[in-house]
């Protein structure tokens, strides 16, 4: 499994998320293979079951929120990004 990249060493990345009918900008943090924070501008409305991410204008996964913490949102992906993605966003960031 790739190292997480923890927000608390980088800056997050920029990210978009839909989620059902609403498409907002988020900042994404502590990414893994598994899952990410994703922090929006306000809490989010619920703990959606589907969601799309766009991670770094070059990444699209989906997931659904696991859990809420006001503007942020621990994001479980379907699937996983490969160990190299990740390492590769922890350059970008």
């Amino acid at each position: 499994m790739a190292d997480l990249i923890s927000g608390t060493h980088a800056r997050p990345l920029g990210g978009q998320c839909e989620c059902g009918r609403n498409r907002f900008p988020i900042n994404i943090s502590d990414i893994s293979c598994e899952g990410c924070w994703a922090e929006a501008t306000g809490d989010w409305e619920d703990a959606y079951d589907f969601l799309h991410l766009t991670i770094d204008e070059r990444i699209e996964i989906n997931g659904k929120v696991v859990s809420l913490d006001g503007p942020k949102a621990w994001i479980r992906f379907f699937g996983e990004l490969h160990p190299a993605v990740v390492a590769g966003l922890g350059k970008a960031a």
